[in-house]
């Protein structure tokens, strides 16, 4: 007797659970119950107790209800506070402190669920990794081999600032076969979460390439094709001035199209993420003078902060220095740390 009346509790707890949890209807019949964790670049969150945290394209929402209250941004900049109701397929109603029900809401209107305090201007993320590589021998042939870069980047609601460089150091035998360095900064203006106008400045010295000091400035535009926490596709496109201070052939100055691609995307489940990037300059009074440098590799992380990339360099230059050669490659093992 006692044994069904605990069975018969067990379930009744299990029943209400379910009753006062947040349900998430998709667009193909199914149900999820679990916390809506946020909503935000075109895809929801949802902390499910047997599976975790689900990340789900908006699209592909058909409702939604929420027990507790949650913060909603509106594509029109209004911010409401409250709950979440279902209102029939693609709409949601909100249950607000002292104004209680709204009007059905189409769902595209959501901009965010929970936004994070840089969406609604309260705050500044700073994100960025740094990486060492090193790599010797000693014995019948002495090499070293060392490569270090890293990347800041500063992100509010419409901003965002990236400040970054690499260096790189190879000698054998105690002469130097390899010396170079680069630095780099760039402003995003971010006009919707996908369009974003852009300046950006370099400075590049490779002496084993003759390049004393080449530097680059100019504007341009970017829009993300892919934008999300597992997978993003950024392309750009704009101009800058080149001033090329050469060591040894004549110095140049001319005026260059610019393009970039920037694309990561995990895989196996998290366990990597792939990822790419490279920029290229073509100069505009000669369409032979191009040159690209691309990063191409998988970074492993194997705890929050820590990572280990396995990469490869190309830089290209169409019409290199008189007695160099045009590509140069270099595959790169490297430690990071992640903040």
């Amino acid at each position: 007797m006692a044994r069904n009346v605990l069975l018969a509790l067990t379930g009744l707890l299990c029943l209400l659970e379910a009753a006062i949890a947040d349900e998430t209807v998709l667009s193909n019949g199914d149900r999820l119950t679990g916390t809506v964790v946020s909503m935000g670049d075109g895809h929801l969150v949802v902390h499910s107790p047997y599976a975790g945290e689900i990340s789900i394209a908006w699209q592909d929402i058909a409702t939604l209800r929420t027990d507790q209250s949650v913060q909603i941004l509106l594509d029109d900049e209004t911010m409401l506070h409250g709950l979440l109701l279902s209102a029939g397929t693609g709409r949601v109603r909100i249950r607000a402190p002292g104004i209680g029900k709204t009007e059905a809401i189409d769902l595209m209107r959501i901009a965010y669920i929970n936004p994070p305090l840089e969406v609604i201007g309260r705050s500044v993320t700073v994100s960025g990794i740094v990486n060492l590589g090193f790599m010797g021998t000693t014995g019948n042939s002495d090499t070293m081999q060392l490569h270090g870069d890293f990347e800041s980047v500063f992100r509010s609601r419409t901003t965002r600032y990236t400040l970054g460089g690499e260096i790189n150091h190879e000698s054998e035998s105690g002469r130097n076969t390899v010396a170079n360095w680069q630095a780099y900064t760039k402003y995003d203006a971010f006009l919707t979460p996908e369009w974003y106008l852009f300046v950006n400045l370099g400075f590049e010295r490779d002496r084993f390439k003759d390049i004393n000091l080449r530097a680059n400035l100019g504007p341009g535009s970017g829009y993300y094709v892919w934008k999300s926490e597992r997978r993003n596709l950024a392309l750009e496109g704009g101009f800058n001035y080149v001033n090329e201070d050469l060591i040894a052939d004549q110095d140049q100055y001319y005026a260059a199209g610019r393009w970039s691609v920037e694309a990561d995307y995990f895989v196996y489940r998290r366990l990597a993420q792939f990822f790419h990037r490279h920029v290229g300059l073509v100069a505009l009074e000669s369409a032979g003078n191009v040159t690209i440098r691309s990063k191409t590799g998988f970074r492993l992380p194997f705890t929050d902060h820590l990572s280990t990339t396995l990469q490869v360099d190309v830089d290209w230059d169409s019409k290199p220095s008189t007695g160099t050669k045009s590509t140069d490659t270099r595959y790169i093992v490297k430690v990071g740390y992640l903040w």
